[in-house]
């Protein structure tokens, strides 16, 4: 059952703005609906809301069932690597049993991000007759990995105030500080072949510099989504320096991608404040 909660205004995403019609497939796995932690069941013309039969709110809209995937607390991920069906684009959220948090499940956050960069890295040459016949993700894939707040810990920089931005959901756009604004850092790690070991780069990123990443990789111009994207001034290409892709290592973790596919618990959101 698709259950999906509150709706927000519909407005540009990088779905339907940048990735369907430059025909881009993309994927979004998460651990169920329902949860404001899955992105497309807020967004209308993604979810397409009907009343069930129970009277509930499902998404039932053709995007959804296409692209979105949150079935086995979004571990398909890993079973679409290994038999090859891959989007161009995949967003992956995890369950709440081993989203990062701090708390009793904390240890398994590692280990989950390490089974999705294994699950690539070690993923052999796609077999003729595969969706991805004669791709290596690992030479073609980067990984960008990120969380959404900064853990609860403290931050000694100030966050940068954005001031006098335009307002994206007014018209005509007028002055509004608050609309898009910095917080407490948070980290990212970009993972790929291409990417020297052991790189640090120190410019200010956003969210939207991940936005304007895919874009170029995919020789989009940059901002066409006319967001978070406007508002970033990088793309993260400085991390992609590399002629020669690097050999794959791998990532050493507590828990292998085996013990998320046979997980037998309930499905829980990311986080619970």
């Amino acid at each position: 059952m698709n259950h999906v909660g509150s709706f927000c205004v519909n407005h540009n995403n990088m779905a339907e703005t940048v990735l369907d019609p430059n025909l881009i497939s993309w994927k979004y796995y998460g651990p169920s609906p329902g949860y404001i932690w899955t992105a497309p069941d807020a967004i209308q013309n993604i979810c397409d809301p009907q009343v069930s039969a129970t009277g509930a709110l499902e998404c039932v809209g053709k995007e959804w069932v296409a692209n979105v995937d949150v079935q086995r607390h979004g571990t398909d991920i890993l079973t679409d690597i290994t038999n090859c069906k891959l989007s161009q684009v995949s967003w992956v959220i995890p369950d709440g049993a081993w989203s990062d948090h701090a708390g009793p499940t904390d240890q398994y956050g590692p280990s989950w991000v390490a089974a999705v960069i294994n699950a690539i890295g070690n993923n052999p040459t796609c077999a003729a007759g595969t969706p991805d016949s004669g791709q290596t993700f690992w030479d073609n894939t980067a990984i960008v990995i990120t969380w959404d707040d900064w853990g609860g810990w403290s931050d000694n920089q100030p966050a940068n105030v954005l001031g006098g931005l335009p307002c994206v959901h007014t018209t005509p756009p007028t002055p509004c500080p608050g609309d898009y604004q910095y917080g407490f850092r948070v980290p990212l790690l970009v993972v790929s072949a291409f990417t020297p070991k052991g790189f640090i780069d120190n410019t200010p990123h956003d969210f939207g510099s991940i936005l304007r990443m895919i874009e170029g990789i995919h020789k989009l111009k940059e901002g066409t989504m006319g967001n978070a994207d406007v508002r970033s001034s990088t793309d993260l290409s400085e991390f992609f320096t590399l002629t020669v892709p690097r050999k794959y290592r791998t990532v050493v973790a507590v828990e292998n991608a085996n013990f998320f596919l046979t997980y037998k618990g309930p499905v829980a959101a990311p986080d619970n404040d």
